[in-house]
């Protein structure tokens, strides 16, 4: 694991090192008016995005990648949850303003109107209603450090597409929760996705399979346990 190699290469015994993955808890939505609210019907295939608005985050590339998978399936929407960078280090306001702008401008050019959805910041339950009522959930980052939307897609049974950098490597097993995909390629990036939208039996195992994978190894079950354990041996 990368956390793990950094650290002895940092300097730490490697009989030192362990590495307990981040794990989540997630609660059932309290309402089902998400797609209702954004005006998004029943039948069409739906796309979330959860980032902050960044140009590390890649919302960019996943809206380059639209126009290839709604040749196949028109009825599609991709909803962009997240507002800007928490920290100014990352992303200066002024930034954030020119890639929303840019974000923006890239829609009408594209002509994606009628399908991406920005909703900026919105409370739990309503983030929560969008994953229970996604078909897919993509994180296209350029850079990554975890990828906890990837987490939060497979705790509520969702097939997931990430770009294979940073923990996101760690979560997606291509062919099996999701696929991944090289940072920046479109093309790749459309393909994943339309192999998934295009066959619901298909994107229905990748998220049965992908909520064994979160109960498994990011669940609080699974981390009280490791957590417990490290505890015992260090005491020992």
């Amino acid at each position: 694991r990368p956390y793990v190699s950094t650290a002895i290469s940092s300097g730490l015994s490697w009989e030192k090192v362990v590495c307990i993955s981040p794990f989540i808890v997630v609660e059932k939505p309290k309402q089902n008016k998400f797609r209702a609210n954004y005006g998004i019907k029943p039948k069409d295939k739906l796309i979330l995005c959860v980032a902050r608005m960044d140009p590390l985050k890649g919302q960019d590339r996943l809206l380059k990648a639209l126009p290839k998978v709604i040749e196949t399936i028109p009825n599609l929407k991709c909803v962009f949850i997240g507002n800007g960078s928490m920290t100014k280090e990352i992303l200066k306001a002024q930034d954030k303003k020119q890639f929303d702008q840019e974000l923006r401008e890239l829609v009408k050019e594209l002509k994606l109107d009628q399908h991406a959805i920005f909703t900026g910041h919105i409370p739990r339950d309503d983030l929560n209603q969008a994953y229970k009522t996604c078909d897919v959930v993509v994180l296209p980052s350029i850079q990554e450090g975890f990828g906890l939307a990837i987490t939060e897609g497979m705790a509520f049974g969702k097939p997931v597409i990430g770009t294979a950098t940073g923990g996101i490597m760690m979560q997606i097993w291509p062919g099996t929760n999701g696929y991944l995909v090289e940072p920046g390629n479109i093309e790749q990036l459309s393909g994943a996705t339309q192999k998934i939208l295009s066959n619901k039996t298909h994107g229905n195992r990748l998220g049965k399979l992908g909520k064994q994978i979160y109960e498994r190894n990011y669940s609080l079950k699974r981390g009280v346990r490791d957590n417990i354990e490290l505890y015992k041996e260090v005491s020992r």
